[in-house]
């Protein structure tokens, strides 16, 4: 992971559905960037991703699978997103909000095949004073899209 994770808002956060904490980085964290890997219930095509943002600018998603070596790079799912302006990361406006993103948005190298690990890479080089970090994501397959299939790992 980089970055620091504020203990009191683990990555665990993301998926719980019995509590609304979010995931954030650690006050006293200067990196700016927050790196998460998950692992997925299941292998599945991936037709759905869903996140609620907590005063995040950039989230990037990148899909790999769990039998590939560690110096395997992933494949970037969908590249860096904008989650909020520089001027409303600068004057703390719109924290909170969600972002859908659809087979229409994600990279071709990735799509179509059967992914069983998701890494979450968020940044946010403005507002350095504020801790920022998603509330939730959810991950659907194209085929069942009311079902998630995530888990932390």
């Amino acid at each position: 992971m980089a970055g620091i994770t504020d203990p009191r808002f683990p990555v665990q956060n993301l998926l719980r559905a019995d509590a609304r904490r979010p995931w954030l980085c650690s006050p006293q964290d200067r990196s700016r960037q927050l790196r998460a890997e998950l692992q997925l219930e299941r292998a599945v095509a991936i037709g759905f991703v869903d996140v609620g943002n907590c005063g995040c600018a950039f989230l990037q998603l990148d899909v790999g699978r769990s039998w590939w070596p560690r110096d395997r790079p992933y494949l970037a799912l969908v590249p860096s997103a904008a989650l909020r302006s520089e001027a409303e990361a600068r004057l703390e406006q719109n924290r909170c909000g969600v972002r859908m993103f659809k087979e229409a948005d994600f990279l071709e190298p990735a799509l179509g095949q059967t992914w069983d690990r998701l890494r979450l890479t968020l940044r946010q080089p403005f507002g350095r004073h504020s801790q920022f970090g998603l509330s939730f994501i959810r991950v659907r397959t194209a085929l069942d899209p009311q079902h998630p299939v995530g888990a932390p790992a």
